[in-house]
């Protein structure tokens, strides 16, 4: 049995839920791909002990957006009001996960943000979060976005605030074994997309025509046709371009991609502007 042929399933996908725009949008897109492959939603809501610890000083102060009033953060108002967000969260899931006809379920843990996600992780095959806030332009990853890159996860969905909704998959191909579970699982998610690219790492021509002729057989069992994309020698900035001018909706990609090396996946991660499928 090759190594692609032993990709274990994905049966469940964690959700990090919050209050933003972003958290809806990766409920959506995690929704979906529950859908296509039959796996659970499991949605998470995390009170942020930092901030409940920080309502609690005596100097902390809030001023109002339209007032410019400043006045004393309570604790206790902190609180209810983390409870309305989670009520919010647990209704968009619930409205969401009966939309998609896929089963869920929802919980609330209390403690440091990154750290709730990362021991929910332990028992997910797949977590889907947003890479930062809309507000956040100085990077495109989050601090938790990079915890969870540096954990175990067997998985990641990584996705980025955007307003414009982008069907097109690309994958990353370089004919190893973990590429061609990349592959695979591309064939069980592609339904739907208006198109998939794939990125063929090769050196040579005669590499070039295998790789393309193994992605055209796996794919053409899922009723799919790809474009291909010869990429000869890698240039992180190039290909990130390359991902922008194709409207790139989701890119899937091994984090130890020969062909990129586990640094040059990072770069390209921060390089691009479209969700990621990260498998590792």
């Amino acid at each position: 049995m090759t190594l692609a042929q032993q990709l274990t399933p994905i049966r469940r996908i964690l959700v990090a839920l919050d209050a933003s725009r972003a958290s809806v949008d990766v409920l959506e897109a995690a929704a979906a791909m529950a859908a296509q492959l039959e796996a659970e939603l499991e949605g998470l809501y995390v009170e942020d002990i930092n901030l409940l610890r920080l309502a609690g000083l005596p100097f902390s102060r809030e001023v109002g957006l339209a007032s410019a009033r400043s006045r004393r953060v309570v604790s206790a108002d902190v609180g209810r009001a983390l409870r309305r967000e989670a009520e919010r969260a647990r209704h968009a899931l619930e409205v969401i996960a009966t939309r998609r006809q896929v089963h869920y379920s929802f919980r609330v843990a209390r403690g440091q943000v990154a750290a709730e996600l990362l021991a929910a992780a332990a028992q997910a095959d797949l977590v889907a979060l947003a890479t930062a806030s809309m507000e956040i332009r100085r990077t495109r990853l989050g601090s938790t976005a990079r915890a969870m890159l540096a954990s175990p996860a067997r998985a990641l969905l990584i996705l980025p605030p955007r307003e414009d909704a982008r069907a097109a998959l690309a994958i990353v191909y370089d004919g190893s074994p973990r590429a061609s579970q990349v592959l695979a699982l591309a064939g069980q998610i592609a339904h739907g997309t208006s198109a998939v690219t794939v990125f063929l790492l090769a050196d040579h021509p005669e590499e070039e025509q295998r790789q393309r002729a193994e992605v055209t057989r796996v794919l053409a069992g899922h009723g799919i046709r790809p474009e291909f994309e010869w990429v000869v020698e890698v240039d992180i900035a190039q290909l990130a371009r390359r991902v922008r001018e194709l409207r790139v909706g989701t890119l899937l990609v091994a984090e130890d991609c020969p062909g990129l090396g586990r640094a040059g996946v990072h770069e390209l991660l921060q390089a691009i502007d479209c969700a990621v499928l990260l498998l590792r």
